[in-house]
């Protein structure tokens, strides 16, 4: 016997696999609940500015935790500098440490897009600011290591308000699972 196919018969068309359903002419193909989108262009390097800001920081601890002197009059702090991050409170050490761990997770998380970025870049954030505000309220940063520092850990906070807000982003468009 000649199969169908060869005398000219339409072939039977292609199934699909149960659960799954092909947009209707006019509408738009949306992703499975639960499932996820491809990941955007943008996404890797913007995980990888935050990777590398979140580094800077890394460094910064661990020359400034144990007061590293060199480090510290290479910044252009001197002896306020040094009296300033000897013998650092150990609430602020842990909201540093926090707001550093939670900086440097949040941009891996993205990368292999997990939706557990979201809340690790929102207490990146808010350690962050929380640290800057007690810092200069009762440390009397300003004085011991200057303007432009308390400027730049000011635009740190804001940067990663921003990265929490595009984590959310990410999430809203399903490229985080």
């Amino acid at each position: 016997m000649i199969p169908p196919d060869l005398l000219g018969a339409p072939m039977a068309a292609k199934k699909d696999r149960p659960g799954q359903r092909r947009p209707t002419t006019g509408e738009a193909a949306t992703p499975r609940s639960g499932a996820r989108s491809r990941a955007p262009w943008h996404l890797w390097p913007i995980a990888g500015v935050m990777l590398l800001l979140a580094g800077g920081g890394l460094w910064d601890y661990l020359n400034l935790i144990e007061p590293n002197t060199a480090y510290i009059e290479d910044q252009g702090w001197g002896a306020s500098g040094i009296a300033y991050f000897t013998d650092y409170p150990i609430v602020l050490r842990l909201l540093w440490t926090t707001a550093l761990l939670a900086a440097a997770a949040a941009p891996v998380l993205v990368l292999f897009r997990s939706r557990f970025a979201v809340p690790l870049a929102l207490v990146a954030a808010v350690a962050q600011a929380l640290l800057l505000v007690s810092t200069l309220a009762f440390m009397d940063r300003l004085a011991a290591l200057g303007t432009f520092t308390a400027l730049f850990d000011a635009g740190v906070a804001i940067v990663f308000a921003a990265f929490w807000g595009y984590c959310r982003y990410l999430r809203a468009r399903s490229a985080l699972r």
